[in-house]
């Protein structure tokens, strides 16, 4: 690897990514803000949480300049918690539905 492998943080960077953690809270409360089915807003509540924790592992725990192996080590558990999250969602709800 290069030395630039792990680039370096600079301001630039940093005004990016909050920037789009901005965009993404403000996503979020605007969808819980619209009235309509609440089943349909909290899905999209929940794929906006997990774009955001993908968001945040990237930049902050500097995944992106990783090597494949090791965001692949990272990235495959999160998915199966991810679809496990949604496995309980779905189960709750068709409880609730009976």
């Amino acid at each position: 690897m290069t030395p630039d492998a792990h680039a370096p943080a600079g301001t630039r960077r940093y005004l990016g990514i909050f920037a789009v953690q901005v965009l993404l809270t403000g996503a979020a409360i605007g969808i819980a803000m619209i009235p309509g089915h609440p089943h349909a807003i909290f899905i999209a509540l929940i794929a906006i949480m997990i774009t955001n924790a993908a968001w945040v592992a990237l930049n902050f725990m500097h995944l992106r300049w990783e090597t494949r192996g090791l965001r692949r080590m990272v990235g495959i558990p999160l998915v199966f918690l991810a679809v496990y999250a949604i496995a309980l969602t779905l189960e709750a709800a068709w409880r609730h539905l009976q």
